[in-house]
């Protein structure tokens, strides 16, 4: 469960509600093994709402008035994971716009593939905004149709990250950025992004809690053991029932250069269990 806050320049904010989980069925009660098996199928969802203010002119340029802008997006999608070194997936979304009194709606979707060629990297090919488009009262607003290539790389406590990325108007963007894990509670990030001219960014991410949902006491190691490990440890072999599983919590911040318009800040709070 991730909740965003981006506090934009010009007054300008977007919020997103999103939440992700993996689909495994509990085996049957006559398998000889009742251990849960590693997922692989994914679903997820996400709420996001866009809010600005602008001001109306005149055809010479004098203030008539302000005006309110707000997009809505309610977007799902799911995966699904073959083998362990190549996840597929496909998202559908509705798309909806108002600009003062006229408002529009749309469709699109998304496709992407995860692989691991080698341990401890990750590969990702996706396609977004696959559709025709806004429609309002008169004219259609095309929908920012993009397509991304990006790479991971762990070697120890650190984190390397790429991403390429071409849409619609022929601009090709790319990004760069490093995470260094200080402990299991901090985590120290830094990037780059050239779109037309550079940007860059940095911030800090927090463990801020985590709890044993066996217990209600704090959790010695949340990164020991995978969840399902930690799920079937905590089963009630006579009772056959299953404890609540570990909680954690956790904070990200950072911040952005936006050259001549200023700074941005992103803020999101991770509740993961």
């Amino acid at each position: 469960l991730q909740l965003s806050l981006i506090n934009y320049m010009e007054d300008v904010s977007l919020q997103s509600v999103a939440l992700g989980m993996p689909y495994d069925p509990p085996p049957p009660k006559d398998a000889v093994s009742q251990t849960p098996q590693n997922p692989n199928l994914f679903f997820g969802g996400q709420y996001r709402s866009f809010h600005a203010e602008d001001d109306a002119r005149s055809n010479v340029g004098v203030k008539t008035g302000s005006f309110e802008l707000r997009d809505q997006l309610f977007h799902f999608a799911g995966a699904f994971a073959p083998t362990s070194f190549l996840t597929v997936g496909v998202g559908g979304k509705l798309i909806t716009s108002k600009i003062e009194n006229e408002s529009g709606s749309g469709a699109a979707g998304d496709v992407g593939l995860l692989m691991k060629p080698i341990p401890h990297a990750t590969v990702g090919f996706s396609v977004l905004n696959i559709g025709p488009g806004i429609k309002f009262k008169h004219e259609t607003d095309p929908l920012p149709l993009t397509a991304r290539a990006g790479a991971g790389v762990q070697k120890g406590r650190f984190l390397f990250l790429g991403d390429v990325s071409i849409g619609k108007d022929k601009v090709t963007r790319s990004a760069g950025g490093a995470e260094w894990n200080v402990n299991r509670l901090l985590s120290v990030r830094a990037g780059t992004f050239f779109d037309t001219a550079w940007e860059f960014s940095g911030g800090i991410g927090l463990q801020v809690a985590s709890f044993s949902g066996s217990s209600g006491q704090a959790a010695q190691d949340p990164r020991s053991a995978n969840p399902w490990e930690r799920l079937s440890q905590s089963v009630d072999a006579d009772k056959k029932s299953f404890a609540p599983p570990e909680i954690r919590i956790g904070l990200d911040y950072a911040v952005q250069t936006r050259n001549e318009l200023g700074l941005s800040h992103n803020i999101t709070l991770k509740i993961m269990f």
